[in-house]
Protein backbone atom coordinates (compact mmCIF):
# COMPACT_ATOMS: atom_id res chain seq x y z
CA UNK A 1 0.00 0.00 0.00
CA UNK A 2 1.23 3.51 -0.86
CA UNK A 3 0.13 6.04 1.74
CA UNK A 4 0.65 9.76 2.27
CA UNK A 5 0.09 11.24 5.73
CA UNK A 6 -0.42 14.93 6.43
CA UNK A 7 -0.12 16.79 9.74
CA UNK A 8 0.36 20.57 9.72
CA UNK A 9 0.72 21.01 13.50
CA UNK A 10 3.68 22.94 14.88
CA UNK A 11 3.58 21.28 18.29
CA UNK A 12 4.26 17.80 19.66
CA UNK A 13 1.07 16.45 21.17
CA UNK A 14 -0.56 13.05 21.36
CA UNK A 15 -1.84 13.26 17.79
CA UNK A 16 1.60 13.98 16.35
CA UNK A 17 3.05 11.12 18.38
CA UNK A 18 0.42 8.72 17.03
CA UNK A 19 1.08 9.90 13.48
CA UNK A 20 4.82 9.27 13.86
CA UNK A 21 4.29 5.83 15.41
CA UNK A 22 1.83 4.81 12.70
CA UNK A 23 4.07 5.96 9.85
CA UNK A 24 7.04 4.19 11.42
CA UNK A 25 5.12 0.91 11.75
CA UNK A 26 3.76 1.09 8.19
CA UNK A 27 7.20 1.82 6.73
CA UNK A 28 8.77 -0.99 8.76
CA UNK A 29 6.13 -3.38 7.40
CA UNK A 30 7.16 -2.57 3.83
CA UNK A 31 4.42 -0.10 2.89
CA UNK A 32 5.53 2.96 0.92
CA UNK A 33 4.93 5.75 3.43
CA UNK A 34 5.36 9.52 3.07
CA UNK A 35 4.71 12.17 5.72
CA UNK A 36 3.98 15.80 4.80
CA UNK A 37 4.53 18.15 7.74
CA UNK A 38 6.08 21.48 8.70
CA UNK A 39 9.83 21.72 8.29
CA UNK A 40 11.60 21.60 11.64
CA UNK A 41 8.49 20.62 13.58
CA UNK A 42 8.98 17.97 16.29
CA UNK A 43 6.95 15.55 14.17
CA UNK A 44 9.33 15.97 11.23
CA UNK A 45 12.32 15.22 13.46
CA UNK A 46 10.72 12.19 15.14
CA UNK A 47 9.52 10.68 11.86
CA UNK A 48 12.87 11.16 10.12
CA UNK A 49 14.65 9.49 13.04
CA UNK A 50 12.25 6.55 12.67
CA UNK A 51 13.16 6.16 9.01
CA UNK A 52 9.96 7.61 7.56
CA UNK A 53 10.16 9.58 4.30
CA UNK A 54 9.43 13.18 5.34
CA UNK A 55 8.29 15.86 2.89
CA UNK A 56 8.95 19.14 4.77
CA UNK A 57 6.91 22.24 4.02
CA UNK A 58 8.85 25.52 3.89
CA UNK A 59 8.59 28.34 4.76
CA UNK A 60 6.74 27.45 7.94
CA UNK A 61 4.48 30.49 7.80
CA UNK A 62 3.12 29.47 4.38
CA UNK A 63 3.01 25.73 5.02
CA UNK A 64 -0.79 25.51 5.10
CA UNK A 65 -1.10 27.43 1.81
CA UNK A 66 1.60 25.46 0.02
CA UNK A 67 0.43 22.06 1.25
CA UNK A 68 -2.27 21.21 -1.36
CA UNK A 69 0.01 21.72 -4.39
CA UNK A 70 2.90 19.90 -2.70
CA UNK A 71 0.70 16.97 -1.73
CA UNK A 72 -0.85 16.83 -5.21
CA UNK A 73 2.60 16.54 -6.80
CA UNK A 74 3.50 13.80 -4.32
CA UNK A 75 0.25 11.96 -5.10
CA UNK A 76 1.04 12.05 -8.80
CA UNK A 77 4.62 10.95 -8.35
CA UNK A 78 3.83 8.02 -6.03
CA UNK A 79 0.41 7.04 -7.42
CA UNK A 80 -0.74 6.98 -3.79
CA UNK A 81 -3.41 4.51 -2.72
CA UNK A 82 -4.55 6.51 0.28
CA UNK A 83 -4.08 10.00 1.77
CA UNK A 84 -4.57 10.40 5.53
CA UNK A 85 -5.25 13.70 7.32
CA UNK A 86 -4.14 13.56 10.94
CA UNK A 87 -5.62 16.84 12.19
CA UNK A 88 -8.24 19.37 11.17
CA UNK A 89 -5.99 21.78 9.23
CA UNK A 90 -4.56 18.91 7.22
CA UNK A 91 -7.99 17.77 6.06
CA UNK A 92 -8.60 20.79 3.84
CA UNK A 93 -5.15 20.40 2.28
CA UNK A 94 -5.72 16.69 1.62
CA UNK A 95 -9.12 17.20 0.00
CA UNK A 96 -7.78 20.02 -2.19
CA UNK A 97 -4.73 17.95 -3.14
CA UNK A 98 -6.80 14.97 -4.29
CA UNK A 99 -8.83 17.26 -6.53
CA UNK A 100 -5.72 18.96 -7.93
CA UNK A 101 -4.11 15.60 -8.67
CA UNK A 102 -7.36 14.18 -10.09
CA UNK A 103 -6.57 11.12 -8.03
CA UNK A 104 -8.73 8.17 -7.03
CA UNK A 105 -6.82 7.73 -3.78
CA UNK A 106 -8.94 7.17 -0.68
CA UNK A 107 -9.10 9.97 1.90
CA UNK A 108 -9.07 9.05 5.59
CA UNK A 109 -9.49 11.52 8.46
CA UNK A 110 -7.98 10.52 11.81
CA UNK A 111 -10.18 12.15 14.45
CA UNK A 112 -8.54 12.32 17.90
CA UNK A 113 -10.49 14.98 19.82
CA UNK A 114 -13.86 14.64 21.55
CA UNK A 115 -15.31 17.95 20.37
CA UNK A 116 -17.76 18.60 17.53
CA UNK A 117 -16.66 20.39 14.38
CA UNK A 118 -18.30 23.44 12.81
CA UNK A 119 -21.35 23.32 10.57
CA UNK A 120 -20.29 25.91 8.01
CA UNK A 121 -20.51 25.13 4.30
CA UNK A 122 -16.73 24.71 3.82
CA UNK A 123 -16.47 22.18 6.67
CA UNK A 124 -19.42 20.18 5.32
CA UNK A 125 -17.85 20.14 1.85
CA UNK A 126 -14.53 18.83 3.19
CA UNK A 127 -16.17 16.13 5.29
CA UNK A 128 -18.21 14.94 2.32
CA UNK A 129 -14.92 14.07 0.57
CA UNK A 130 -13.77 11.76 3.37
CA UNK A 131 -14.05 8.04 2.68
CA UNK A 132 -13.51 6.96 6.29
CA UNK A 133 -13.14 8.52 9.72
CA UNK A 134 -10.82 6.67 12.09
CA UNK A 135 -11.66 7.68 15.67
CA UNK A 136 -9.39 7.01 18.65
CA UNK A 137 -12.27 6.02 20.90
CA UNK A 138 -15.92 5.09 20.94
CA UNK A 139 -16.55 8.44 22.61
CA UNK A 140 -15.09 10.32 19.65
CA UNK A 141 -16.96 8.03 17.21
CA UNK A 142 -20.24 8.85 18.95
CA UNK A 143 -19.63 12.58 18.43
CA UNK A 144 -18.76 12.01 14.77
CA UNK A 145 -21.92 9.94 14.27
CA UNK A 146 -24.04 12.55 16.07
CA UNK A 147 -22.95 15.06 13.44
CA UNK A 148 -24.50 13.08 10.65
CA UNK A 149 -21.68 10.81 9.47
CA UNK A 150 -22.99 7.40 8.40
CA UNK A 151 -21.91 4.46 10.55
CA UNK A 152 -20.25 2.64 7.63
CA UNK A 153 -17.82 5.57 7.24
CA UNK A 154 -16.70 5.47 10.90
CA UNK A 155 -14.18 3.10 12.49
CA UNK A 156 -12.63 3.00 15.95
CA UNK A 157 -8.94 2.23 16.41
CA UNK A 158 -7.61 2.98 19.87
CA UNK A 159 -4.31 4.81 20.12
CA UNK A 160 -1.25 2.79 21.09
CA UNK A 161 2.24 3.39 22.44
CA UNK A 162 5.43 1.28 22.48
CA UNK A 163 5.48 1.01 26.27
CA UNK A 164 8.11 2.18 28.71
CA UNK A 165 10.67 0.33 30.81
CA UNK A 166 10.97 1.07 34.51
CA UNK A 167 14.04 3.08 35.53
CA UNK A 168 16.01 1.71 38.47
CA UNK A 169 16.54 4.01 41.48
CA UNK A 170 14.34 6.69 39.90
CA UNK A 171 12.42 7.32 43.13
CA UNK A 172 15.43 8.40 45.17
CA UNK A 173 16.77 10.53 42.33
CA UNK A 174 13.50 12.41 41.90
CA UNK A 175 13.05 13.01 45.62
CA UNK A 176 16.51 14.59 45.73
CA UNK A 177 15.76 16.61 42.61
CA UNK A 178 12.52 17.95 44.06
CA UNK A 179 13.99 18.55 47.52
CA UNK A 180 11.83 16.07 49.42
CA UNK A 181 12.19 13.01 51.60
CA UNK A 182 9.94 10.09 52.45
CA UNK A 183 7.11 9.73 53.23
CA UNK A 184 5.69 11.57 50.24
CA UNK A 185 3.02 10.90 47.61
CA UNK A 186 4.66 11.86 44.32
CA UNK A 187 2.18 12.69 41.56
CA UNK A 188 3.06 12.85 37.88
CA UNK A 189 1.10 14.45 35.05
CA UNK A 190 2.21 14.54 31.40
CA UNK A 191 0.57 16.65 28.72
CA UNK A 192 0.26 20.07 27.16
CA UNK A 193 -0.49 22.93 29.54
CA UNK A 194 -3.87 23.59 27.98
CA UNK A 195 -7.17 24.52 29.63
CA UNK A 196 -8.93 21.27 28.73
CA UNK A 197 -6.19 19.19 30.39
CA UNK A 198 -7.54 20.16 33.82
CA UNK A 199 -4.32 21.12 35.59
CA UNK A 200 -6.22 23.75 37.60
CA UNK A 201 -8.39 20.99 39.03
CA UNK A 202 -5.28 19.11 40.13
CA UNK A 203 -3.94 22.19 41.90
CA UNK A 204 -7.25 22.61 43.73
CA UNK A 205 -7.07 18.93 44.75
CA UNK A 206 -3.59 19.47 46.19
CA UNK A 207 -4.90 22.37 48.27
CA UNK A 208 -7.57 20.01 49.61
CA UNK A 209 -4.97 17.34 50.44
CA UNK A 210 -2.89 19.94 52.25
CA UNK A 211 -5.85 20.75 54.49
CA UNK A 212 -6.04 17.06 55.35
CA UNK A 213 -2.34 16.89 56.19
CA UNK A 214 -1.24 14.66 53.31
CA UNK A 215 2.27 15.30 51.95
CA UNK A 216 2.19 15.45 48.14
CA UNK A 217 4.28 16.84 45.33
CA UNK A 218 3.10 17.10 41.72
CA UNK A 219 5.57 17.12 38.82
CA UNK A 220 3.87 18.39 35.65
CA UNK A 221 5.64 17.60 32.38
CA UNK A 222 4.68 19.55 29.28
CA UNK A 223 4.45 23.06 27.90
CA UNK A 224 1.71 25.28 26.57
CA UNK A 225 -0.08 28.62 26.76
CA UNK A 226 -1.43 27.97 30.26
CA UNK A 227 2.05 27.87 31.86
CA UNK A 228 2.12 31.43 33.21
CA UNK A 229 -1.48 31.27 34.43
CA UNK A 230 -0.79 27.99 36.25
CA UNK A 231 2.30 29.51 37.83
CA UNK A 232 0.11 32.33 39.10
CA UNK A 233 -2.31 29.84 40.65
CA UNK A 234 0.60 27.94 42.22
CA UNK A 235 1.89 31.13 43.86
CA UNK A 236 -1.60 32.25 44.96
CA UNK A 237 -2.14 28.89 46.68
CA UNK A 238 1.41 28.80 48.16
CA UNK A 239 2.21 25.57 46.32
CA UNK A 240 5.69 26.59 45.09
CA UNK A 241 7.30 23.75 47.06
CA UNK A 242 4.67 21.19 46.09
CA UNK A 243 4.24 21.67 42.35
CA UNK A 244 7.01 21.67 39.73
CA UNK A 245 6.45 22.68 36.12
CA UNK A 246 9.04 20.64 34.23
CA UNK A 247 8.33 21.93 30.72
CA UNK A 248 9.11 19.70 27.75
CA UNK A 249 11.54 16.95 28.70
CA UNK A 250 12.49 13.42 27.72
CA UNK A 251 12.56 11.76 31.16
CA UNK A 252 8.99 10.48 31.20
CA UNK A 253 10.00 6.88 31.97
CA UNK A 254 12.07 8.03 34.92
CA UNK A 255 9.30 10.26 36.28
CA UNK A 256 6.62 7.57 35.95
CA UNK A 257 8.93 5.02 37.58
CA UNK A 258 9.34 7.33 40.58
CA UNK A 259 5.70 8.40 40.93
CA UNK A 260 3.16 6.88 43.29
CA UNK A 261 0.38 7.97 41.00
CA UNK A 262 -0.14 9.23 37.47
CA UNK A 263 -2.90 11.88 37.43
CA UNK A 264 -4.84 12.80 34.28
CA UNK A 265 -7.52 15.37 35.21
CA UNK A 266 -8.69 16.30 31.68
CA UNK A 267 -12.03 18.03 31.18
CA UNK A 268 -12.21 16.66 27.61
CA UNK A 269 -10.03 13.95 26.06
CA UNK A 270 -10.09 11.88 22.91
CA UNK A 271 -8.32 8.96 24.61
CA UNK A 272 -5.22 9.96 26.62
CA UNK A 273 -2.02 8.25 25.46
CA UNK A 274 -0.04 9.44 28.48
CA UNK A 275 -2.30 7.20 30.54
CA UNK A 276 -1.13 4.31 28.37
CA UNK A 277 2.50 5.19 29.16
CA UNK A 278 1.71 5.02 32.88
CA UNK A 279 -0.14 1.73 32.47
CA UNK A 280 2.78 0.24 30.52
CA UNK A 281 5.21 0.96 33.32
CA UNK A 282 2.90 -0.18 36.14
CA UNK A 283 2.19 3.22 37.72
CA UNK A 284 -1.16 3.67 39.47
CA UNK A 285 -3.62 5.84 37.50
CA UNK A 286 -6.15 8.39 38.69
CA UNK A 287 -8.02 10.09 35.84
CA UNK A 288 -11.13 12.05 34.96
CA UNK A 289 -14.06 10.23 33.39
CA UNK A 290 -13.79 12.35 30.23
CA UNK A 291 -14.09 11.40 26.56
CA UNK A 292 -12.47 8.08 25.77
CA UNK A 293 -10.63 7.67 29.09
CA UNK A 294 -13.15 5.11 30.47
CA UNK A 295 -12.26 2.92 27.49
CA UNK A 296 -8.73 2.67 28.93
CA UNK A 297 -9.26 2.85 32.68
CA UNK A 298 -11.80 0.47 34.19
CA UNK A 299 -12.78 1.88 37.61
CA UNK A 300 -11.69 -0.37 40.44
CA UNK A 301 -9.94 -2.75 38.03
CA UNK A 302 -7.18 -0.83 36.24
CA UNK A 303 -7.35 2.54 37.99
CA UNK A 304 -9.56 5.13 39.64
CA UNK A 305 -11.87 7.54 37.81
CA UNK A 306 -13.51 10.75 39.00
CA UNK A 307 -15.92 13.22 37.43
CA UNK A 308 -14.26 15.85 35.21
CA UNK A 309 -13.68 19.07 37.13
CA UNK A 310 -14.26 17.43 40.55
CA UNK A 311 -11.29 18.56 42.67
CA UNK A 312 -12.67 17.00 45.86
CA UNK A 313 -13.18 13.66 44.08
CA UNK A 314 -9.69 13.85 42.62
CA UNK A 315 -8.26 14.46 46.10
CA UNK A 316 -10.15 11.44 47.48
CA UNK A 317 -8.85 9.20 44.68
CA UNK A 318 -5.25 10.34 45.21
CA UNK A 319 -5.62 9.73 48.95
CA UNK A 320 -6.93 6.23 48.22
CA UNK A 321 -3.80 5.45 46.17
CA UNK A 322 -1.71 5.93 49.31
CA UNK A 323 -4.17 4.54 51.90
CA UNK A 324 -5.10 1.39 49.97
CA UNK A 325 -1.72 0.05 48.80
CA UNK A 326 -2.84 -3.52 48.07
CA UNK A 327 -5.73 -2.40 45.87
CA UNK A 328 -3.44 0.13 44.17
CA UNK A 329 -0.84 -2.53 43.34
CA UNK A 330 -3.51 -4.90 42.06
CA UNK A 331 -5.00 -2.27 39.75
CA UNK A 332 -1.60 -1.16 38.46
CA UNK A 333 -0.67 -4.76 37.61
CA UNK A 334 -3.99 -5.32 35.85
CA UNK A 335 -3.53 -2.07 33.91
CA UNK A 336 -0.12 -3.20 32.72
CA UNK A 337 -1.53 -6.47 31.43
CA UNK A 338 -4.41 -4.68 29.71
CA UNK A 339 -1.97 -2.33 28.02
CA UNK A 340 0.07 -5.24 26.65
CA UNK A 341 -3.04 -6.96 25.35
CA UNK A 342 -4.81 -4.01 23.73
CA UNK A 343 -2.97 -0.70 23.59
CA UNK A 344 0.46 -1.13 22.01
CA UNK A 345 1.52 0.83 18.94
CA UNK A 346 1.71 -2.48 17.09
CA UNK A 347 -2.00 -3.10 17.76
CA UNK A 348 -2.83 0.48 16.72
CA UNK A 349 -0.94 0.16 13.43
CA UNK A 350 -2.48 -3.25 12.68
CA UNK A 351 -6.00 -1.96 13.31
CA UNK A 352 -5.38 1.15 11.22
CA UNK A 353 -3.98 -0.84 8.30
CA UNK A 354 -7.04 -3.08 8.34
CA UNK A 355 -9.28 -0.03 7.97
CA UNK A 356 -7.06 1.38 5.22
CA UNK A 357 -7.27 -1.86 3.26
CA UNK A 358 -11.04 -2.06 3.67
CA UNK A 359 -11.52 1.53 2.51
CA UNK A 360 -9.26 1.09 -0.52
CA UNK A 361 -10.98 -2.16 -1.44
CA UNK A 362 -14.35 -0.42 -1.25
CA UNK A 363 -13.22 2.40 -3.54
CA UNK A 364 -11.81 -0.09 -6.05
Amino acid sequence: MRTIHVDLGRQWRGGQRQCALLCSRLAAAGHETHLVCRAGAPLAVAAAEAGVGVVPLRPAGLAAWLAPARIARLVGRTDATLIAAHEARALGAVVAARRLARSSAAVVYHRRVDVPWGHDRLTRAKLAEVDAFICVSQAVAAIVAAQGIAAERVAVVHSGVPGLARVAAARAAWLRRLGHREPLCLLAAVGGLLAHKGHRVLLDAIVQLNREGMRVHAALAGSGPLASSLMGQIRACSLEHQVTLLGEFDEVASLLSAADCYVHPSLTEGLGTSILDAMSIGTAVVAARAGGIPEIVVPGETGRLVAPGDAAGLARAIRAVASEPEATRRMAAAARERFRAEFTDRAMASGTLAVYERVCSGRA
